[in-house]
């Protein structure tokens, strides 16, 4: 298996059926990847609609679907942890279902990967070569700007965008560092670049097409308030705790489940 794609779903009914179609489009397409080569992971995040009979209603689309859930909403970060723990595929992206980076950079990061191996791929609406097609409104947009720039101040971390929903990972990489990630909700992605850090791991943000989506989970004050509080405590865990964290990077065992 080359690709598992894990999309952390929390009541999206509506809008898993528009982004799964476009993901089979896209295999049949794909220079890189095909349907046999793919495995879909949708993790549920305790959802109260019909996501996950929408979801395998799929089976028939994806040789390779799973649907694994949470019994009850955890937060973002709690559903990707649990949508990579079941996966196989030698990379995986993790990837909204908003589609608001759409599947065919799947194609440019594996171009990309073909010429400059990285053991991390993270899309970035940031970048001087980004493809902004829909903006954000003005405040979210200059809001977003200010959040990561104390982001990167207090973590040390270089990437101007660590929230874009589109990050591939080795999966051996992955499995090594999911024992050591705790957080549940939208600061999932500052957790995994700070582990990776610790790991030695070769992280690139790479340039995106991206299309701002009006029904965004994101509240802009509240979960930025929440994410800026998580972030210190990480960074004074870390602080803390380097060694000891560094020292079960180093012993954590790659998982046997892994495909070769």
């Amino acid at each position: 298996m080359k690709l598992s794609i894990v999309i952390p779903a929390y009541n999206e009914a509506t809008r898993l059926p528009d982004s799964l179609t476009e993901l089979v489009a896209f295999a049949n397409s794909s220079k890189t990847i095909s349907l046999d080569q793919l495995e879909l992971v949708i993790s549920d995040d305790g959802s109260k609609d019909e996501t996950i009979t929408v979801a395998k209603g799929f089976s028939d689309q994806f040789p390779h679907l799973k649907v694994v859930a949470l019994k009850e909403n955890a937060g973002k970060g709690a559903a990707i942890r649990n949508g990579i723990k079941s996966s196989i595929g030698e990379w995986v992206l993790v990837a909204d279902a908003d589609m608001a980076t759409p599947w065919t950079e799947i194609d440019k990061f594996f171009e990309f990967l073909a010429h400059e191996p990285a053991d991390m791929l993270i899309g970035s609406r940031a970048l001087k070569e980004s493809d902004i097609k829909t903006h954000q409104p003005f405040f979210r947009e200059y809001m977003g700007k200010i959040f990561n720039l104390i982001i990167r101040t207090i973590t040390g971390l270089s990437f101007k965008d660590t929230q874009c929903g589109f990050k591939l990972i080795k999966n051996s990489l992955a499995q090594k560092l999911l024992p050591l990630l705790k957080v549940d909700r939208f600061a999932w992605d500052v957790e995994l670049l700070m582990m990776a850090r610790l790991a030695n791991a070769k992280v690139q943000d790479r340039p995106v097409e991206w299309h701002h989506r009006e029904a965004s989970r994101v509240r802009p004050i509240v979960d930025s308030f929440e994410m800026l509080m998580a972030t210190l405590n990480m960074r004074l865990n870390m602080e803390l705790n380097r060694g000891r964290i560094k020292d079960k990077i180093s012993h954590e065992p790659i998982s046997s489940s892994i495909a070769d």
